[in-house]
């Protein structure tokens, strides 16, 4: 089995030792954003604009895009994650009572060209034809993308942030938006996963299994109230205060996804580790924890490295959720990770540090690897847990 495994790792890392060497781009970009949202935090809504670039990686002719609009899972009990759900059937309760559903809506999709997208999208159920299911929207090209050619699409878009429900939400003044935007599937070239031709690879939001996507640069800006301090995936960049609002500019680039959390009572601790900006953002009560949570974070950056090369990201964020916010800890995204620390636990336990190793192999697998977590969730929950125990 070892040997096995570590003919694997080298060739899962073979792609990308030269790029870490040579200083260029760590991936192909293929799916890049620019997105700018606004959270209102009365009407619990993200209004939100997104401008796709996304290059063709294949040699075929592309005639539609699909889209991932993970969020509507949570619309009504009807959707395939809902009726897949059944260990979240406290969740399903309070959405009945009508205090808890979120949704995705497209305002306006169109490409670079001008040509409006949004007359022939359609929902499509690929997975279980669910007509009741929202998760996953073709659009369809006038002009098709041409093998190795691009397309910009610009979109337009309103969602509602749920409840805490998976990994996602708000409950109080604690925002966690994972799976938050319109994303774009994986376009895979024939022979991918053995196919005969190029096909989209744009599964719906299942209750188990996670995610996929392709690597690409993201620009984004969060407006938020005055007060609330956000944290997301790559780099910030600046905050403009601007009246009642701030705007808080990240980005993350050779990544496969962007997540942010949001909160008024977040306290920030930063740490400097081989050159890698650590930003810890927790409540008050939790601020106390912070060298804790540095002392396994960069020991588990010294661990990865000194068995899979260098963690090529200039920074990494760590929530630490409230309480109220456990519905997002635990959880790995590029660049950022979430933790968990029980008030009620013995001094002793180390679930809070075993949670942060866990979570930043992570990166590894499956983040800098990209692979699928919905079909092969062993190449980075299996292979993540086998180097946590290590």
């Amino acid at each position: 089995m070892l040997p096995k495994l570590f003919i694997l790792l080298c060739l899962l890392f073979s792609a990308i030792s030269p790029a870490l060497s040579q200083g260029g781009p760590l991936s192909p970009r293929i799916a890049n954003y620019d997105i700018q949202v606004r959270l209102d935090t009365a009407e619990k809504k993200i209004y939100g604009r997104q401008v796709l670039l996304w290059n063709n990686p294949s040699a075929d002719t592309v005639r539609e895009l699909q889209y991932h609009l993970y969020l509507n899972a949570f619309r009504n009990t009807q959707s395939t994650f809902m009726q897949e759900a059944g260990g979240f059937g406290f969740m399903i309760d309070a959405m009945k009572e009508g205090c808890g559903w979120g949704w995705v809506e497209i305002e306006s999709l169109k490409d670079g060209y001008g040509n409006n997208l949004a007359r022939q999208m359609e929902y499509i159920a690929p997975d279980d034809g669910n007509a009741d299911d929202r998760t996953v929207l073709r659009a369809p090209l006038p002009r098709p993308v041409l093998p190795g050619g691009s397309i910009e699409v610009e979109m337009e878009w309103v969602s509602k942030v749920p409840r805490a429900a998976a990994r996602t939400g708000y409950n109080r003044d604690y925002y966690f938006m994972a799976q938050w935007f319109p994303k774009v599937g994986v376009y895979e070239p024939a022979g991918v996963r053995f196919s005969e031709k190029g096909q989209w690879n744009c599964h719906q939001f299942h209750a188990e299994g996670e995610f996929y996507s392709d690597f690409g640069v993201y620009n984004v800006e969060v407006t938020v109230p005055k007060g609330f301090i956000v944290g997301g995936s790559g780099v910030l960049r600046e905050v403009k205060e601007e009246g009642e609002v701030n705007t808080w500019h990240f980005r993350a680039e050779d990544v496969i996804d962007f997540t942010w959390a949001a909160s008024p009572y977040f306290k920030e601790v930063k740490e400097n580790y081989k050159g890698i900006d650590i930003r810890l953002l927790a409540y008050p009560y939790h601020e106390h924890l912070a060298e804790r949570y540095f002392r396994a974070v960069c020991y588990a950056i010294d661990f990865c490295e000194s068995r899979f090369g260098r963690y090529p990201y200039p920074g990494l964020t760590i929530i630490d959720p409230p309480f109220h916010g456990m519905f997002s800890s635990a959880m790995e995204y590029p660049t950022l990770i979430s933790t968990a620390n029980l008030c009620f636990l013995p001094k002793g336990v180390k679930t809070s540090e075993l949670l942060l190793v866990h979570e930043f192999v992570h990166q590894y697998f499956m983040q800098m690897v990209a692979s699928n977590e919905q079909e092969e969730p062993w190449l980075d929950e299996g292979i993540t847990n086998y180097y946590e125990a290590r």
